[in-house]
């Protein structure tokens, strides 16, 4: 009987991340259309800091995915743009 709950359990859980992974994938492919080159590591935590914040889990996070100032805010800023236009269109 276990097993059929856990696969229940699964099932809901997938269901109720299918916003997240579209918006996770959208974020990705906006960082590769303007060419933001981040290491995987950087990568992964970029996308669960957006994560976090999106769901709420936390309030803030520390931006520091590599990169010097005025280039990192550049690129998070192009980023968000891109990825805001994309959800527009939706």
């Amino acid at each position: 009987m276990c097993g059929v709950a856990c696969l229940i359990y699964l099932a809901e859980m997938a269901a109720a991340a299918g916003p997240y992974k579209e918006m996770l994938e959208v974020v990705n492919a906006c960082a590769a259309r303007i060419r933001w080159r981040l290491r995987p590591a950087s990568k992964r935590r970029l996308l669960n800091d957006i994560l976090f914040l999106c769901t709420g889990l936390r309030p803030v996070v520390l931006v520091d995915y590599g990169g010097t100032m005025p280039q990192l805010q550049e690129n998070l800023c192009g980023l968000l743009y891109l990825a805001r236009q994309v959800i527009s269109r939706l």
